[in-house]
């Protein structure tokens, strides 16, 4: 979804919503010889208890932006209202990327009927792909946040 420039569309936008849809994986992925979406070809799924909790605002336009440095990802996700966001931290024992990096993106959530996948940028897919009897693990911290728009004193 670009703006006919090849430029990404960066405001609010719904996710894209498959609720006739059931997936138990906890990542996707899109083959090389299939197209990307939105320039995406991997999507993990959001923590079961963050699904339950928090699942309402990714059905609501959003906004995304991802950023990591180290052994942290954080995804943003701000409501279209711009009054309430969402931060979604990862941390692994491994290394992410080399460089740390981050930028807003294209919205490309995925909301199926019994999951909630968020995009994984090209940058630090492979810190989220396992290899052969390779485990990955993560710990999760998540929270809805207020945004107040005022300057402090």
């Amino acid at each position: 979804m670009s703006n006919g420039d090849g430029v990404q569309n960066l405001d609010a936008a719904p996710a894209i919503t498959r609720s006739d849809v059931s997936s138990a994986a906890k990542l996707l992925t899109i083959p090389a010889d299939q197209p990307a979406l939105r320039g995406f070809r991997c999507f993990i799924a959001l923590s079961e208890k963050i699904r339950s909790e928090m699942g309402d605002f990714f059905l609501q336009p959003h906004k995304t932006s991802i950023v990591w440095g180290g052994q942290k990802v954080l995804f943003i996700f701000l409501h279209h209202s711009g009054e309430v966001g969402l931060y979604y931290d990862l941390q692994t024992r491994d290394s992410i990327s080399e460089h740390a990096g981050g930028a807003a993106y294209q919205t490309s959530t995925i909301v199926l009927k019994d999951a909630i996948y968020i995009p994984v940028p090209k940058d630090i897919e492979s810190s989220f792909i396992p290899v052969a009897s390779e485990r990955k693990r993560f710990e999760i911290r998540a929270d809805l946040l207020r945004v107040d728009g005022r300057m402090p004193p």
